[in-house]
């Protein structure tokens, strides 16, 4: 009886280390998913930054179109032609920088975007990586053996107490 108590005990403690294992891989998982949620948030954080960013720019760059509208009416007033059209070219110097702006906030606007949601797309995969992984074959035939081992050996000690009960009354 004590054999077979102390083979249970070493399959027991093979299984828990197999949990143990199972346990560390979880933690792994969950620990890359945190690390991609912070990653996640941090690139949120960049892209609110950066639509701030832009904004103070518009305000800006139209603070400084009016003040040039502002400027070139009173020098119309004052009435030289050159004036005006160094005027003209300087709005339409600004008008250029503030489109270039524009369109290089909208693609790095896009490439944040892009980034997001490929982060997004990788931590579904892995997220569904480790909600869906399998149980490993050798795990499942060893909880099996198990289960079969302590059947057999739970049969063998109800003979035995069977056995003790009629030897006791004899």
């Amino acid at each position: 009886h004590d054999r077979i108590v102390n083979d249970s005990k070493l399959q027991l403690g093979l299984v828990s280390e197999d949990l143990d294992i199972h346990l560390k891989t979880k933690k792994d998982l969950e620990k890359q998913l945190n690390q991609l949620a912070l990653h996640r948030e941090e690139l949120k954080n960049n892209l609110d930054r950066a639509n701030r960013d832009i904004e103070n720019l518009k305000k800006n760059h139209h603070d400084e179109i009016w003040a040039l509208i502002a400027k070139k009416t009173k020098e119309q007033a004052d009435g030289t032609a050159s004036q005006r059209a160094e005027i003209d070219k300087l709005i339409r110097d600004h008008l250029e920088e503030t489109e270039a702006l524009q369109k290089q906030f909208a693609n790095v606007q896009d490439l944040l975007n892009q980034k997001h949601k490929c982060l997004e797309d990788k931590l579904g995969e892995i997220q569904d990586m480790y909600d869906t992984r399998p149980s490993r074959n050798e795990d499942l035939e060893l909880i099996r053996s198990l289960q079969e081992q302590c059947n057999e050996k739970d049969n063998k000690i109800k003979k035995a107490e069977e056995d003790m009960r009629l030897y006791k009354l004899e």
